[in-house]
């Protein structure tokens, strides 16, 4: 009954997702084993064959993680038995840090937006078929592309925050990751003699969609389908939530 208790005991010394980690890990080492007759001893089990082991996975595994994990499985289940553990020679140790670097992934970057991007953007959707859904696609990208806006930025701007001049237009952004002070800021877009220009593809926008200028709506809602037999046609919800809250 005790040694029982002890055995459990000993395996709650780690989380146990952790231990089933571990176990798991082990038990495909002691299958690898028995393929080879030399091998007559598991625990402990030579170095050499850990060695040769961990040399499997890496010509067998796409991530390092997978030789790490086998690695912490079989040294743990040499530190549970009490035995002398083959995971702390300096040999298998050396193995797990060449794996590291023969498999790691390199970061992959994600390549900025560039103006070529945009053309192809405005290319596909800026078409005299274009529905209220492409034109919100192609507004919130193009302001966000010269704003330099954040998408919970973008989000939350409402028909109050935007005014017009004859060379820009101002947006006022209540709440910036960047704002310290809390106090808001506002942001130029200005006028581009270009198809691209981002103002004029605004007022487009709220002309179509039917936003009130200095209500309180929040320009970018969700969109509800109009039943037409002669073209696809969107209308913005009535409800005031900004298009991140109504598609959680």
């Amino acid at each position: 009954m005790l040694f029982q208790k002890l055995s459990s005991t000993v395996l709650d010394s780690r989380a146990k997702t952790t231990v089933s980690k571990y176990i798991g890990y082990f038990k495909r080492f002691v299958l690898w084993t028995r393929k080879y007759s030399e091998i007559t001893s598991i625990l402990p089990c030579n170095e050499l064959h850990v060695s040769l082991y961990l040399q499997h996975l890496i010509d067998n595994s796409s991530h390092y993680s997978v030789v790490e994990a086998a690695f912490y499985g079989i040294k743990w289940a040499h530190h549970i038995a009490g035995v002398k553990n083959p995971c702390d020679s300096d040999f298998v140790r050396s193995i797990l840090d060449a794996s590291k670097r023969m498999l790691s992934r390199p970061i992959q970057k994600k390549t900025p937006v560039d103006p070529d991007i945009m053309k192809k953007l405005f290319n596909f959707y800026n078409k005299k078929s274009r529905s209220l859904k492409d034109l919100r696609l192609l507004c919130m990208c193009d302001l966000a592309y010269t704003g330099f806006f954040r998408y919970n930025e973008l989000c939350n701007i409402k028909a109050k925050h935007i005014s017009f001049t004859v060379e820009y237009a101002d947006i006022f952004i209540e709440k910036s990751k960047t704002d310290c002070y809390r106090k808001g800021k506002n942001v130029y877009i200005a006028k581009l003699d270009s198809p691209l220009c981002p103002v004029k593809i605004l007022k487009s926008y709220l002309a179509e969609a039917k936003i009130e200028m200095n209500s309180d709506m929040y320009i970018f809602r969700s969109l509800t389908f109009l039943e037409n037999p002669i073209y696809l046609c969107y209308a913005l919800r009535m409800r005031n939530y900004h298009i991140h809250e109504q598609e959680k």
